[in-house]
């Protein structure tokens, strides 16, 4: 055996001498990124039930004991109940030595604790220079950027970004899929380096060429940390972190780690973690569900579970190592083995046959090219002279030869073999000389495949469909391939046979150089998800939609980046973007997964992050599955060995959950964790996609006497959901508002809608504001058996009153958002968290949508402030614009506010067109200036509308132009006898935004205009210019306007010049007092044969059309006996038209915050209320409702007397009964509950900082320049 030439540790020192010393060909360029201990800063991931401190160099969790300020893992939220201590990412691998070549070095970086003997350098991975903002304290995280109400924290440009011709992305979000793209409710980015790890450095490795002091492997951890609050995955944070070699060299074999510290029920006693090895989950527990002290609350302890997601993937090996090819058939599978084919997946194997254009036929493919692996595999292999052998070049591509007995080169290495030989490939005992071999990273038998070993191939017990199984793997079968073929790697067809393809089949020739870029690999020649990876430029599982991944290289839609709508799958391999989705770096089944290598259980404390060897051999590199519970004791779990070339990156992912059921057993716990622990596999299957809440609003909170008026901003109205939109969902899926109110700052008191397991799932609101949109109810969807309520369909509005509360007590209120999910999909609404962080010195973080309130009386004298009224400046509509004050303290006094507003015409077709309101804008004009605060809104029917500056609009609008009965008619000296009038659109004319006076005076007080007119649908007549006894008057403009007339009721006018019955002609059965009028005059006749009136035609400018038709008028007269009862009219007459109008760009409303329209404090009213100070509660006994309870999170009493109706400046003084001075305080606004109470809470302690004792007391208030106010009152305690 080879073996047998050969010592085996010596073999691979000269293996690894060969591949990193000998791969210093520059196909990659080391950067420049290097690292820095000064931007260390950490953040607490709250964005849903699981909480705990992340740090930028790949630790989560608390450090150590005297690192107070860091979080262990929490749940729920807020809480205090711990379940694990910290986990530390490791990774390492064997380097040359440069003082010892025939030994290898171990170099491994960790993520915490190493430091240099003297203590002077951190050896620790440290943040990367860049990608942290230097005036803030936190990682960068999705929902902290530019104008956060909590500060930003992304830099001002992406360095990772200013490459491959980008930009910077200067205050965009780097997200895992693109710019801006928000993938996540709350995502953490971060990157590290080793490059300060230097302890071998100019003695014996050092990783870059280009710079002999960087120190470390060269390897730059990039990490994501994900958080949903979709109620399926909200105890759940997401770990991805990303190695990328930046080194100059090659590394066949790294390993990576996590190394785990428990601490469930908030400590040590009865810890018992635990691996599934098939599941692929640690699971931390408790075997003391009793014991969880006053954090529990005397609930039970539960349970945290580590699902590892993914894991780095080996795509050069030749063997399919995650068992998931046989997803992606659907015909029979053979071998004995049962289909596993996926209905969601692309069928593979189909495309690869030539029924469909491809190389083989099913049945050899099957069996021949990629089989499955079967117990004769790993038997001694005999080569003889003539046989085949298969050669692995630097390039992974495979050379099937016949061993001629001469040497010959694989993996870099000579092998001088005169004649026959055998060699084995698989797992061998820890005692036998040939263990190990199986992880040495070479093709032993040279079979071209590599580390084949029965337990990971021929035997995987694994997890496939949901389901476990234990089967064997298929692999690339380059020995059924003949001799001097060459195969690139993954590709299953050899090289000479495409080009022979290409030569004759010219559409087998454009798919190759035209769709693939001149790259032989497609779905005719790559084998089927076997050594699939993210860096070879192809969809491997075919799941690219042009339609909707066809967004360019910078993954967003709404920005152009090379690849946009190209028709093309757009890789982001090689470059720092992520790509287009689904394909290489965001599709995650193209990484041929290796798997947890090995798990060690040890007693905490037992592992040593400065001995690298030891880390190397006894936690890193593949070993036992140690799945015995331990007592107090840490677990590290693997996943090695894999190769990671320079410029290649791997993935390590952990889903991190927890459960706390309360059940009877630890099973109930188990199950749910389990059930998490689903849940995360579905979103890292979905490409860590997964339905997003809208974003959590910005909560302003106004407290006043007996009331809290809450109010937000509309940021959530605006969230798009990519993964509902992604699955033919509506992405703009914004439903409505939930309202909670608490004592508790955990929110626990009102934690208590408990799904099907008894478990609290969600919260219960105050109040739910929804759209009016025909949704809601309860959600089809249940979750865990519970359904999300979707409100009664109340219209949406952004703010609420609370009047049910008491003055003075302390209120945590939280306003979040939720979608309306996609029941086709079966998904749940998602509701935004509410954001609220208790930090361990018991400080209290409040997000952007939770406030900390107390109602109280207002301060004494103080004058509420009057509503201002809105003015209009212009134009003439119907509706009104009402202003409301909402939060008086930030009134901008003086300051000018004006609505104006957009319109549109509509086509009526047959019928008249239609002028409707499209819009209005609030702008602050003060000064000339023109702040917009409400931008082209369609809130004007009613609706609400953001509260701006302090105050709301509501705009209730007139939607019908039409004549306004109400205020318009005859104005006249003699209204006896006035006929009646018809005012319409004229047929083919405009509804002009306007009111109108038609005046009557005396013969040739007007003249009316020539023009064609329409007097039906199709017909038009040409009218003559003559003198009228009339003007026309638009009294919107104040100018006088054409008209035509036709008069038809005058001796000498046209008879029925278009189909009018006869009665327009005044010698056809005229009434019995008819009289002719004179021609010009305005007049109307009804006969027994009907009513006949002159009609005006108005013509006027519209928007810009001169002398265009708008309006036209006729009168009614009456008869009675044959005899008109109504008269013509006369001099003196004016009949007015108003028109009940829309709103329109004509129209302008104005309204002003004077003097009486903003808070003020009158002195002569400070006088007067100084009676009404009091002491609340008085007498004070033991505690009072105004105290917040004792919890587990809030652990000592901080006692309050409340003194309401204070002036808001003043001197309070306190006093025993025998006159001795306690305490004097000096009133200021500032120290007064709220922006405008009058009550100052006291802490009943004296200026010694003591209690005082009970007993009766004296208080004096006095208000310089107004007076004194003395009262007493009693403690009992």
């Amino acid at each position: 055996m080879i073996q047998a030439l050969m010592n085996f540790k010596a073999f691979l020192t000269l293996f690894l001498l060969v591949l990193i010393s000998g791969s210093v060909v520059a196909q990659t360029t080391p950067s420049k990124e290097r690292s820095s201990f000064e931007r260390r800063k950490n953040s607490i991931m709250d964005g849903n039930q699981l909480r705990a401190t992340y740090h930028n160099t790949g630790h989560a969790g608390r450090r150590g004991s005297g690192s107070l300020d860091e979080l262990l893992f929490e749940f729920p939220k807020n809480s205090n109940r711990e379940y694990m201590y910290f986990m530390s990412v490791m990774f390492g691998t064997q380097v040359p030595d440069a003082t010892n070549p025939n030994d290898p070095l171990e170099l491994v970086d960790v993520a915490s604790y190493k430091t240099s003997r003297d203590g002077r350098t951190n050896w620790s991975l440290n943040p990367i220079v860049g990608y942290v903002r230097d005036d803030s304290d936190e990682i960068a995280r999705s929902d902290r950027g530019p104008g956060s109400v909590l500060g930003n924290t992304w830099p001002d440009i992406w360095p990772d970004k200013l490459g491959n011709g980008g930009d910077g992305w200067a205050g965009s979000w780097n997200g895992f899929f693109g710019r801006d793209q928000f993938n996540a409710d709350v995502e953490f980015y971060y990157k590290a380096g080793d490059d300060t790890y230097t302890k071998y450095v100019n003695t014996s490795y050092y990783p870059d060429e280009t710079d002999p002091s960087r120190g470390g492997l060269g390897i730059i951890l990039d990490t994501r940390v994900l958080a949903w609050s979709q109620t399926l995955v909200n105890p759940t944070h997401f770990n991805i972190f990303e190695i990328k070699n930046d080194a100059s060299f090659d590394y066949p074999r790294m390993a990576f780690g996590l190394w785990i510290a428990d601490f469930v029920g908030s400590n040590t006693s009865g810890d018992e973690p635990d691996f599934d090895n098939i599941r692929s989950i640690a699971y931390l527990t408790d075997t003391q569900r009793e014991n969880g002290g006053s954090a529990f609350n005397g609930t039970k302890i539960g349970e945290m579970g580590l699902k590892f997601l993914e894991t780095p993937g080996n795509a050069s090996d030749g063997i399919d190592n995650d068992g998931d090819s046989d997803t992606y058939n659907s015909g029979s599978t053979g071998g004995g083995q049962a289909s596993v084919f996926n209905e969601d997946n692309e069928d593979l194997y189909r495309r690869l046959t030539t029924d469909e254009d491809g190389f083989y036929s099913y049945v050899a493919l099957r069996d021949t090219v990629i089989p499955v692996f079967k117990a004769a595999d790993f038997a001694d292999r005999t080569v003889n002279i003539g046989d085949k052998i298969v050669l692995i070049q630097s390039d992974n591509s495979r050379v099937v030869k016949i061993h001629d007995g001469t040497p010959f080169v694989s993996q870099g290495i000579t092998f001088n073999f005169t004649g026959s030989f055998t060699a084995r490939e698989d797992l061998y005992p820890s005692s036998d000389p040939l263990s190990g071999v199986h992880t040495d990273g070479l093709d032993n038998d040279f079979d071209g495949l590599i580390d084949e070993n029965r337990p990971n191939h021929f035997n995987k017990a694994t997890f496939i469909n949901g389901a476990e199984a234990i089967r064997s793997v298929r692999y690339i079968n380059y020995l059924s391939f003949a001799d001097g073929d060459t195969l690139q790697r993954g590709l299953i067809v050899p090289n000479q046979v495409i080009r022979d393809r290409m030569a004759n089949d010219a559409t087998f020739a454009t798919l190759v150089n035209d769709t693939y870029g001149g790259r032989y690999q497609n779905y005719h020649t790559s084998a089927p998800m076997i050594d699939e990876g993210r860096d070879d430029y192809f969809d491997n599982d075919n799941d690219w939609d042009e339609l909707i991944d066809d967004v360019g290289i910078e993954g967003n839609p709404d920005n152009s980046s090379v690849g946009q709508s190209d028709g093309k799958a757009t890789s982001g391999a090689g470059t720092s973007f992520p790509g287009e989705p689904n394909i290489d770096k965001t599709d995650v089944s193209e990484t041929d997964l290796i798997g947890v290598s090995r798990v060690t259980i040890f007693d905490a404390g037992g592992l040593l992050v400065d001995q690298d060897t030891d880390i190397w051999e006894n936690y890193l590199t593949p070993g036992d599955f140690v799945e015995d519970a331990g007592t107090d004791s840490d677990i590290f779990v693997a996943s090695g060995l894999f190769p990671l070339a320079r410029g290649a990156s791997e993935r390590f992912a952990v889903a991190v959950t927890a459960a706390a059921t309360n059940s009877e057993t630890a099973a109930g716990d188990r199950a749910q964790t389990n059930r998490n622990l689903e849940q995360a596999t579905k979103a890292y299957e979905s490409d860590y996609q997964f339905a997003v809440a809208p974003r959590p609003p910005v909560l302003t909170a106004v407290p006043s006497d007996g009331k809290v008026t809450l109010y937000w901003n509309t940021e959530s109205e605006e969230t798009f959901d990519r993964y509902i939109n992604r699955i033919t969902g509506n992405g703009n899926d914004f439903e409505g508002y939930k309202i909670y109110r608490s004592s508790d700052q955990a929110f626990e008191d009102v934690l208590s809608i408990t799904d099907a397991y008894g478990t609290p799932q969600l919260f219960r609101p105050l109040a739910i504001i929804d759209k009016e949109d025909g949704i809601s109810g309860l959600h089809p969807v249940p979750i865990n058996g519970v359904q999300f309520n979707m409100g009664d369909d109340s219209g949406l509005e952004r703010f609420f009153v609370d009047d049910n509360v008491v003055n003075g007590r302390k209120y945590y209120y939280a306003v979040t958002a939720f979608d309306f999910g996609l029941e086709i999909a079966g998904i749940a609404p998602s509701e935004s968290p509410i954001q609220i962080s208790r930090n361990p010195d018991g400080t209290v973080i409040l997000g952007q949508n939770v406030v900390e309130v107390r109602p109280a009386p207002s301060v004494a004298g103080y004058i509420d402030p009057e509503n201002p009224g809105a003015t209009l400046v212009s134009g003439s509509p119907g509706g009104k614009v009402i202003v409301d004050i909402i939060d008086p303290d930030v009134l901008k006094a003086d300051n000018l506010y004006e609505i104006t507003f957009e319109d549109s015409l509509y086509d009526g077709g047959v019928n008249q067109d239609t002028l409707k309101t499209k819009n209005f804008t609030l702008r602050n004009v003060t000064g000339g200036a023109s702040d917009t605060l409400i931008s082209r809104s369609k809130n004007f029917n009613g609706e609400s509308n953001p509260i701006t500056d302090g105050f709301l609009v509501t705009l209730t609008n007139i939607e019908k132009l039409q004549l306004d009965t109400g205020r318009s008619g005859w104005v006249t000296e003699n209204s006896s006898n006035i006929p009646g009038y018809s005012f319409s659109v004229n047929s083919g004319g405009f509804p002009k935004i306007s009111d109108y006076s038609i005046v009557i005076g005396d013969s040739a007080f007007g003249k009316s205009t020539k023009a064609d007119v329409k007097v039906t649908q199709t017909a038009t007549i040409t009218v003559d210019s003559i003198a009228t006894n009339f003007k026309v008057i638009n009294t919107y403009t104040g100018e006088e306007i054409k008209y035509a007339f036709l008069d038809l009721n005058a001796k000498g006018a046209p008879q029925a010049p278009f189909g009018r019955r006869a009665a327009c002609d005044p010698t056809l059965n005229p009434p019995s007092n008819y009289v002719s009028p004179s021609l010009g005059f305005l007049s109307s006749v009804t006969s027994l044969s009907g009513p006949c009136s002159d009609i005006i035609y108005f013509i006027e400018d519209y928007r810009g059309t001169p002398d265009s038709f708008t309006y036209q008028i006729e009168l009614r007269s009456s008869i009675a006996n044959n005899a008109l009862t109504t008269r013509n009219p006369i001099p003196g007459d004016t009949l007015k038209l108003f028109t009940t109008k829309p709103f329109s760009q004509n129209d302008r409303f104005q309204f002003k915050m004077d003097k009486e329209n903003v808070p003020q404090i009158n002195e002569d009213s400070v006088k007067a209320d100084l009676a009404n100070i009091m002491v609340v509660p008085n007498p004070y006994v033991v505690s009072n409702i105004y105290e917040a309870s004792i919890t587990n999170t809030n652990k000592q009493q901080n006692r309050e007397l409340h003194f309401r109706g204070l002036p808001s400046k003043g001197t309070l003084r306190i006093f025993t009964v025998a006159g001795v001075l306690l305490r004097e305080i000096e009133i200021t606004k500032d120290k007064l509950v709220g922006a405008n109470s009058g009550t100052y809470i006291w802490n009943m302690l004296t200026k010694d900082n003591l209690e005082i004792s009970y007993g009766i007391y004296l208080y004096q208030v006095s208000a310089p320049g107004i007076g004194t106010k003395t009262g007493k009152f009693a403690v009992i305690k």
